[in-house]
C-alpha cells in the first residue's frame, strides 16, 4: 500500500487536537474568494501543524458540516480532484485471472502466472501495476475492488456524503468472451449490487433488480465500458452488452497493417474492425480503440500511415483512443514468471522496438497525430501505466513518455485539440461566452454530428467573421426553414465544456434491436467540470444547462432532417435525468422520444 493511503488511513483514525480542529475553523471562516493557498500557509505556521488536505476535509465533514462552505474551499479541500474533473469518478474492476481469461495468444500479449505455472493476472497484466495492485488486495472480488475505490474517493472529498455521484465502471483483464457466460453476468450483477449496497448492507438481488434499483441509487452507474476484440463483436454480443447496461466497447485493434497483425498472430484484421466499429455504432455504442505503434515489423513511417488511416477513413473512426507503445515486459520478481512470444523474439535478437535505438521517433510519430486528429476524439490514454522494472525494452523504458510527449510539443508551440486535451476541468473560461458549435462527418456508413459548447478566444476580425456567419446563418432559417451552425474554428478553440455525439445511421438498430429502428442515435452526452452530485447546485458547466442545451440542438438536426424519433444510449444512472429533464422514456434499454 503506498504512503499516501498510510497517511489518509492515519489521519482517519487519529484522535482530533484541538489546535487541528481550531485550524480548520479558521479556514473555514476565511472570504469565500480567498487565497487558500496563502491562508493556509499562515495557519500551519500559526499552529505549527502540517495536515494534508483530505485530513482537513475529514475534520471539516466530522466537526463543522453544519458550516456551510463556498464552491471554491470546497474545490480546495479536494486533493484529487483532477479525477473529478471530467463529470465523472472512474471505477476500474479487474476480472479474475484464470485459463479463460483469454483463449488467443498474440505475440505481444504478456501472460503472467506463478511458479507453479498458474495465472496470477488475467492475460496481458502484471501484477505491480497499479489498477492490479488494488485487485490484488481484493483478491479480485467486485464488491471489495469497488467500495475500495468509492472509499478512496470519499477520503480524497470527490464523493460528498450528502450527495449522489455519477460513477463510470470499466472492466478490464483478458478478452471479455473468454470469461464463461455464468461468470460474465455473476460479476454484472455483482457491481451493480456493489454500487447499491455501499451505504446499506443487503443480499443480492437479481441482476435486473439490482438493475432497475441502481436508476435512483446514491451511487449511479452513467457509463459501462468493457474490453474486447473486434471479431467478438456481433449482434448477439451487443444484445447481451445492452442487458447489462453496457454503453462503451474498447476493442484491440493495435494497427490497421494487415502484415504486423498476421506477423502478431492476432487472428483479427482490419475488416473485422471495419466491421465490430460499424455494428456497434450501429445500436448508438460508443467506440474506444488501441493502437500500439512500435510493433515488430513497423516503422515511425508505417505508423504514421496508421495514424492516417485512424483520420482519414470514414469507416475507421472512432469516438476514443488509447495508444499503448509496445512494451516487452519481463520477469520482474523470484514469485512470479512473465513470459510472451515478443519478450522471446528480443532474447533471440530477432526483434528491437524502434524506440530502442531513438525514442525520438516514438515521440515524433506520437505528435504527429495529436497534432492532427480530428477534435471528436479524445485520447483517453498515451502509454501504458507499467513499471520501469518491468520493462525489458520499449520507448527506453521512460515510463515518464506522455509527459516528455508534452514537454515536447510546448517547447515547439504545438497542440492537441483531443477531447482530453480541451476539457475544461477545472479551468475558469467563464469570461468567455460559451459558442455552439456543430461538426458534421461521415463515419461507418452513417452520418455523425459532434455537437459542442466550446470556449473560443477570438481579435477583433475573427469576432466579426464569427458574427457575420452567426448573421448568414439566421438568414438560412428564416429564409430555407432548416438551422446551419458554426463549424468552428480551431485556431481560436481554447476550452471545451461539453458535447453530444448524435448519429444518424441508415439502419440504426439493424435487424436486432427493433426499438432503435427509424430513430436518430445520441451515443454519447458530457459535460465537463468537477464532478457533482445530482442535485447539487454548483456554477460549474454541469449546472449551467449545457446538457439540455446540447441536447435541444440534437434534436432540432434531427428533425430538420426528417428523423421522428431519438434514441439516446443512457447508461443505467442516467435514465432518470432523460426521463425527468428531457422528456424521454423507456423503451427496452434505451431513452426515446418521439419529435
Amino acid at each position: 500500500m503506498s504512503s499516501e493511503i498510510e497517511s489518509i488511513a492515519s489521519s482517519v483514525t487519529e484522535s482530533d487536537s484541538s489546535e487541528l480542529l481550531d485550524f480548520v475553523s479558521d479556514l473555514i471562516q476565511s472570504p469565500a474568494d480567498a487565497d487558500y493557498d496563502l491562508i493556509s500557509r499562515k495557519l500551519k505556521r500559526q499552529y505549527q501543524l502540517n495536515p494534508p488536505k483530505q485530513q482537513i476535509y475529514r475534520v471539516y465533514n466530522a466537526h463543522f458540516s453544519d458550516v456551510t462552505i463556498g464552491p471554491k474551499l470546497k474545490k480546495w479541500m479536494i486533493k484529487s480532484q483532477v479525477r473529478s474533473n471530467s463529470g465523472v469518478l472512474v471505477v476500474t474492476i479487474v476480472l479474475a485471472p484464470n485459463k479463460f481469461s483469454c483463449k488467443y495468444d498474440c505475440a505481444y500479449c504478456p501472460q503472467e502466472t506463478d511458479l507453479s505455472g498458474a495465472p496470477t493476472q488475467p492475460r496481458s497484466y502484471l501484477s505491480n501495476e497499479p489498477a492490479m495492485l488494488r485487485a490484488l488486495e481484493s483478491e479480485f472480488d467486485i464488491k471489495g475492488q469497488f467500495n475500495n475505490r468509492i472509499r478512496s474517493y470519499k477520503r480524497t472529498g470527490n464523493i460528498a456524503a450528502d450527495n449522489s455521484s455519477k460513477i463510470e465502471v470499466i472492466f478490464s483483464g483478458g478478452t471479455w468472451e473468454s470469461y464463461p457466460l455464468e461468470y460474465r453476468e455473476q460479476v454484472i450483477r455483482e457491481l451493480y449490487w456493489a454500487a447499491n449496497t455501499v451505504s446499506a448492507e443487503r443480499p443480492s438481488n437479481t441482476l435486473e433488480a439490482e438493475i432497475t434499483e441502481n436508476e435512483t441509487a446514491t451511487l449511479r452507474i452513467i457509463g459501462f465500458t468493457l474490453e474486447t476484440r473486434p471479431d467478438n463483436i456481433t449482434e448477439e454480443t451487443i444484445i447481451q452488452y445492452r442487458k447489462w447496461g453496457i454503453t462503451r466497447i474498447q476493442i484491440g485493434v493495435q494497427h490497421y497493417d494487415d502484415t504486423i497483425l498476421k506477423k502478431m498472430n492476432r487472428k483479427c484484421y482490419t475488416k473485422d474492425t471495419v466491421r465490430a466499429i460499424r455494428l456497434l455504432k450501429q445500436a448508438g455504442l460508443k467506440v474506444v480503440v488501441h493502437l500500439m505503434p512500435d510493433l515488430p515489423g513497423s516503422s515511425p513511417e508505417q505508423d504514421r500511415w496508421m495514424f492516417d488511416q485512424a483520420i482519414q477513413r470514414p469507416e475507421l473512426q472512432f469516438d476514443d483512443v488509447k495508444i499503448y507503445p509496445t512494451a516487452v515486459v519481463k520477469t520482474f520478481d523470484d514469485k512470479h514468471i512473465v513470459k510472451s512470444k515478443i519478450l522471446d523474439m528480443y532474447n533471440a535478437g530477432e526483434f528491437t522496438p524502434y524506440s530502442e535505438k531513438n525514442v525520438r521517433d516514438l515521440i515524433d510519430v506520437c505528435i504527429y497525430y495529436k497534432t492532427r486528429l480530428n477534435p471528436w476524439v479524445r485520447i483517453q490514454r498515451l502509454i501504458r501505466d507499467i513499471p520501469k522494472t518491468d520493462i525489458a525494452a520499449g520507448y527506453g523504458g521512460m515510463s515518464n513518455l506522455r509527459q516528455l510527449i508534452h514537454q515536447q510539443m510546448k517547447k515547439e508551440g504545438l497542440r492537441c485539440n483531443c477531447i482530453r486535451c480541451m476539457e475544461i476541468g477545472d479551468q475558469e473560461h467563464d469570461v468567455l461566452e460559451p459558442i455552439l458549435v456543430v461538426r458534421k462527418y461521415e463515419a461507418s456508413e452513417g452520418t455523425e454530428y459532434h455537437i459542442s459548447v466550446e470556449a473560443h478566444k477570438m481579435n477583433m476580425w475573427q469576432t466579426g467573421l464569427y458574427w457575420l456567419i452567426l448573421v448568414m446563418n439566421w438568414l438560412s432559417f428564416v429564409f430555407l426553414g432548416k438551422h446551419e451552425y458554426w463549424s468552428g474554428n480551431l485556431d481560436t478553440y481554447i476550452g471545451l465544456y461539453g458535447f453530444l455525439r448524435l448519429r444518424f445511421d441508415p439502419a440504426p438498430g439493424g435487424n436486432f434491436i427493433s426499438e432503435i429502428n427509424e430513430c436518430a442515435l445520441v451515443r454519447e452526452v458530457h459535460v465537463y467540470g468537477t464532478s457533482i452530485g445530482v442535485g447539487a447546485a454548483s456554477a460549474g458547466s454541469q449546472h449551467r444547462g449545457f446538457g439540455k442545451l446540447l441536447m435541444k440542438t440534437a434534436e432540432t438536426i434531427a428533425a430538420e432532417n426528417g428523423w421522428k424519433k431519438v434514441a439516446v444510449i443512457a447508461g443505467v444512472g442516467t435514465r432518470e435525468y432523460y426521463k425527468n429533464k428531457c422528456g424521454y422514456r423507456l423503451d427496452g434499454t434505451y431513452m426515446v422520444k418521439d419529435l
